[in-house]
């Protein structure tokens, strides 16, 4: 950029390895008091085990939800009824997707 009498010039020096990120300098610091990762390592093993038990319950359900459904009865309330199944498994399957990314994000935060 150049100057004109009412602006100041500024120089742009790009970095000498462009997209090289400088290293920070080792500043001595015993980290090993932190809990963190032991409390993530923990979080990792609650979320994996509720995320296992989750599966078991949703099978269990849709198995349910199958048996049910098998109902010989006909008419309007039959209807109703099998519209009502099949609300409960689309929950079903919004509770396993959602149990599923948890235990993603958990294993991302873990990694991290």
């Amino acid at each position: 950029m150049t100057s004109t009498s009412s602006q100041t010039a500024f120089a742009f020096a790009p970095p000498a390895a462009i997209g090289a990120l400088p290293q920070l300098p080792d500043m001595g610091v015993d980290a090993s008091w932190c809990r963190c990762h032991a409390v993530v390592r923990q979080c990792q093993s609650t979320v994996s085990r509720v995320t296992a038990d989750t599966d078991d319950t949703v099978q269990e359900c849709r198995s349910v939800l199958v048996r049910a459904g098998l109902l010989d009865w006909q008419g309007a309330a039959a209807e109703c009824f099998r519209a009502e199944l099949a609300g409960i498994d689309a929950l079903l399957g919004a509770l396993e997707m959602s149990s599923r990314e948890m235990l993603r994000m958990s294993l991302i935060q873990g990694a991290r």
